[in-house]
């Protein structure tokens, strides 16, 4: 639906799965995006410890 997602939970207890599966199934079901030569998703990290996961 597009709806923002707000989580809270120890770490490495698979929060940024709440991004990041649906980013991929919105990826995988675009039928034009093997054509396509830009970027189609940028994925920001906001801590230290979030890009060491």
């Amino acid at each position: 639906e597009g709806k923002d997602v707000v989580a809270r939970a120890k770490t490495g207890s698979g929060k940024t799965y709440a991004y990041l599966l649906p980013m991929l199934q919105k990826l995988f079901s675009d039928t034009g995006a093997s054509k396509k030569t830009a970027p189609s998703a940028m994925i920001l990290v906001p801590t230290r410890e979030l890009c060491q996961q």
